[in-house]
């Protein structure tokens, strides 16, 4: 159950990212972009984190 917790959690993080990195260049906003490079980089450490286990 904690793998499936662990996948949906990166799932909806890599979602989040690409929504947050659209409205940050379709607004100009760096923050958005940076935001959403951040969210990516949470994304992959979760599944780093899930294929280790």
């Amino acid at each position: 159950m904690k793998k499936a917790i662990l996948k949906r959690t990166a799932d909806a993080l890599e979602k989040l990212a690409i929504a947050a990195m659209a409205v940050g260049l379709f607004k100009d906003k760096v923050f958005g972009i940076l935001a959403g490079l951040a969210f990516l980089g949470a994304s992959y450490a979760f599944i780093v984190w899930e294929a280790r286990k």
